[in-house]
């Protein structure tokens, strides 16, 4: 087992919109399209999309299988995106936990996620939306090792967002107990006015019921998953935006 974790490497690539000259982002992008085609389409029905126009400003978060020939060939096997609120008021974008509540009707909830939204713009937080979380069916039949994944998952994701000192907002879906890890990360369910709020049918993915959460601070326990793998976050690849580009670009605007 330690072989094969041996073989894996954390990515970060940071919005596809400042970064598609890098060539590892044309290398890796199209694969991790790959991935998400493969893991959605096990799991829904035709017409769910696994891609959005937020996946071209968000922050992805990979772990990759190193191609034994040739290392720098990196293939995702895991991946989840991370959407700042400050990307998406940059491209005009709505923040996408506001979005999918605005397609449910769930009122409460929206109040809430706008309630969170404004704390988080006046205190001068990051405030995140974290989805579309996948990985390859192949890597699921070995329990020994999907655990393992999932430890590593929680490590990327844990040390990604305590790095950018961020609030995230997330939706956990039921079918998968994905409700109940991400309240083990320290997730909390949305409230308000001091009451917790019911479960949302996801109508992007074919009315999947989640339950959404509001992290500010991670669990003991997750810390120290992170912390046990944290060599792999210090040698992680990160294909980060190119700020002169970026500036130039606002300049020409």
């Amino acid at each position: 087992m330690t072989n094969r974790v041996g073989n894996l490497k954390f990515v970060v690539l940071s919005s596809l919109y400042d970064t598609w000259s890098h060539p590892q982002t044309q290398m890796i992008f199209p694969r991790l399209l790959g991935l998400k085609l493969k893991g959605y389409g096990c799991e829904y029905p035709y017409g769910v999309l696994p891609v959005d126009t937020t996946d071209f400003v968000a922050d992805h978060l990979i772990i990759c299988e190193k191609n034994e020939k040739t290392p720098t060939q990196l293939q995702p096997i895991v991946s989840i995106k991370s959407v700042s609120l400050s990307q998406c008021l940059q491209h005009g974008l709505t923040f996408p936990a506001l979005t999918l509540m605005k397609q449910a009707g769930a009122v409460a909830h929206e109040a809430a996620i706008e309630q969170i939204i404004s704390a988080c713009i006046t205190t001068n937080t990051d405030l995140r939306y974290v989805g579309s979380w996948t990985i390859d069916p192949d890597h699921r039949g070995d329990k020994e090792w999907a655990a393992t994944l999932r430890e590593l998952f929680t490590a990327i994701y844990v040390s990604f967002h305590l790095e950018n000192k961020s609030q995230t907002i997330a939706g956990g879906t039921l079918r998968f107990k994905v409700d109940k890890y991400i309240q083990w990360l320290g997730h909390q369910p949305l409230s308000l006015d001091d009451k917790s709020l019911s479960t949302v049918h996801v109508q992007h993915l074919a009315g999947e019921e989640n339950l959404f959460t509001h992290l500010k601070s991670f669990s003991f326990e997750s810390r120290r998953i992170a912390k046990k793998w944290q060599t792999l976050w210090d040698d992680r690849l990160v294909i980060p935006r190119d700020m002169k580009q970026v500036l130039k670009r606002q300049g020409a605007a």
